[in-house]
């Protein structure tokens, strides 16, 4: 009887030490996948709980909670970093320069924007279709900005981006092409460099202008993966633009031309866009002070050319 009992008791003890030893393996192999999964970068963590004959098994409901292995974190934090951009907005008022400053964040694939720099210079490249060698020059004081906030090491690595818009829109081929190719030539040459592409300098097409303007302010009022979007209008120096989602079908059968497909937020966006050139706000000026100059230089033309030579009170 004691001998069946003892038996029985190192049956259980070695059952029980095999099931032990399964689960001990299933844990061991999933821990190992999560940590691979860290540190091979494969994306945020995918949500995982473990039931066992035992209960929840805290451990994966920690890791459920994104607590990670020490050394995963110091590895992927050593690919963390901190960076810059340098946009110019070169409208047909002024070049305005933003300098980005933002934290990517490897750990959990985010990017943070921590500061933005701003400065303007007047006139715009526009203004020296005449002298575009003078339209890079222009640009020196808007560099020095750069100079105090991107460390020396830093900037050749820096990224620059430069686009046009009305202003040089404006203008005819080959004058705005001249200023173009001087502002690229000028960042390329200027010293310290940066890091210049063939493609950082360009002019910003119209409907481009206002698919971006649409994006910001729909970003700016978190409104981008909303059915309720705003429609926006862009008033520039020299020129408008109309941009919005449309509601219907109708509006996108009768206006097809007018319409944008683009991808934004890794999804398919129809926006209509309309860029009207030189209907901004210094350019429609200057075409009525012009108007008006031409209404009173005839009617004073009319007046000295009457047949009977007077003029009337």
């Amino acid at each position: 009887m004691e001998l069946q009992a003892l038996t029985s008791r190192v049956t259980s003890s070695a059952e029980l030490s095999f099931f032990a030893t399964k689960w001990f393996f299933v844990y061991l192999v999933v821990v190992l996948s999560y940590i691979i999964y860290i540190v091979l970068d494969l994306g945020p963590l995918p949500s995982l709980f473990i039931f066992t004959p035992f209960g929840t098994s805290k451990l994966f409901v920690h890791l459920n909670h994104r607590i990670q292995p020490k050394f995963a974190i110091e590895y992927r934090s050593n690919r963390s970093r901190r960076q810059h951009a340098i946009v110019f907005d070169a409208g047909s008022t002024g070049t305005r320069i933003h300098v980005f400053e933002f934290f990517e964040n490897n750990i959990f694939n985010e990017v943070t924007l921590e500061a933005e720099h701003f400065y303007t210079v007047k006139p715009g490249l526009s203004s020296y279709a005449n002298n575009p060698l003078e339209a890079g020059t222009s640009l020196i004081p808007l560099l020095k900005v750069a100079n105090t906030v991107i460390a020396e090491d830093e900037r050749q690595k820096t990224p620059i981006i430069l686009r046009a818009t009305a202003g040089l829109r404006l203008l005819d081929e080959y004058k705005a092409e001249s200023i173009v190719s001087s502002v690229k030539s000028f960042l390329k040459t200027a010293k310290p460099s940066y890091h210049v592409r063939e493609n950082s300098v360009s002019i910003l097409d119209g409907e481009s202008e206002g698919i971006y303007s649409w994006f910001t302010v729909n970003f700016l009022l978190n409104l981008i993966e909303s059915p309720k979007s705003v429609s926006v209008l862009d008033l520039g120096g020299g020129s408008t633009q109309v941009t919005f989602a449309p509601l219907r079908n109708t509006t996108t059968h009768h206006f097809s031309h007018l319409i944008k497909s683009t991808i934004i937020l890794n999804k398919k966006q129809d926006l209509y866009t309309r860029s009207y050139l030189g209907y901004g706000l210094m350019s429609a000026r200057k075409s009525i002070l012009q108007l008006k100059l031409r209404f009173y230089l005839n009617y004073t033309r009319k007046l000295c050319n009457r047949k009977d030579k007077r003029f009337n009170k």
